[in-house]
């Protein structure tokens, strides 16, 4: 036997009709444990287990640590601590072709391989974990919450969720203050879930008693896909606006978005997930 990964920092969403296959999200704060765990059985014991983070893309070599088991059972490693130092939120927007733009430095797309090296001197087992790529960004998640680090409750999906599950802004407040005459902003994670498919951005501007003054939509650039984005919350025109309801939406349509990961130089390379 050799030391398996029993649990990845994965949550499933829900399962996809054809074919039935499970969907996850992939998409973990770094501030929370980004947690991988092994099973490890007796004769592993006396062995090292080397773990490379890679980003993806470019393959590039983030970090490389071992680690020895110990004991027999289920073995869990954190590997955030190991991210964190990548990764920064500059709020530096840029607004002049579209209503959102990426927050550059808050993602690492990752994934990891490891070794097993045994004392004995018998065959190491590699182990990669490219297909499985780990999405971090510079967020922290209650401790205690249902899904630990994962940010699924703030990731789009194509599939249409109940209410209760689709994506959130990633902010805290419920109503969030907006001063007149000063540039606001809310942060989503634009997840290369939804690649492909045009996002609308629904403003909905209301008076004291929360009733529909007008109503605003703008489409948003398909770009900056795949990273945590600023979305620009305009600005009310009428004095009598007290509330702003924003969401984002999709009615279904196609457009042109040819995504390529960050690092790649082959001609013609596209990531499909």
């Amino acid at each position: 036997m050799a030391i398996s990964i029993i649990d990845r920092p994965l949550i499933e969403a829900y399962t996809s009709d054809s074919p039935a296959l499970p969907v996850y999200s992939n998409w973990n704060a770094v501030w929370n444990p980004i947690v991988y765990s092994f099973a490890v059985a007796q004769e592993d014991l006396f062995s090292t287990l080397v773990i490379n983070i890679y980003e993806v893309g470019s393959n590039t070599l983030l970090a490389s640590t071992s680690y020895r088991p110990f004991r027999v059972g289920t073995w869990t490693i954190d590997i955030a601590p190991y991210i964190r130092s990548y990764l920064y939120s500059q709020y530096a927007i840029d607004f002049s072709t579209a209503d959102n733009c990426p927050d550059e430095g808050n993602r690492l797309n990752f994934y990891i391989t490891t070794t097993q090296e045994y004392d004995n001197g018998s065959a190491n087992v590699f182990v990669s974990e490219q297909t499985r790529p780990i999405v971090g960004i510079c967020s922290a998640m209650q401790f205690g919450d249902q899904n630990f680090g994962n940010m699924i409750e703030y990731v789009p999906f194509i599939e249409d969720l109940p209410t209760d599950q689709k994506l959130k802004f990633l902010t805290s407040f419920e109503t969030p203050v907006m001063w007149a005459g000063y540039t606001f902003t809310l942060s989503y994670i634009y997840a290369l879930e939804i690649q492909g498919i045009e996002i609308v951005k629904e403003e909905n501007f209301l008076d004291v008693n929360e009733t529909l003054i007008t109503q605003d939509e703008t489409i948003l650039s398909p770009l900056p896909i795949g990273k945590v984005n600023y979305l620009k919350i305009n600005e009310p025109v009428s004095q009598n606006v007290k509330f702003i309801n924003v969401k984002l939406k999709t009615d279904g349509t196609v457009v042109d978005n040819l995504y390529v990961e960050e690092g790649y130089v082959d001609t013609g390379y596209t990531q499909i997930l």
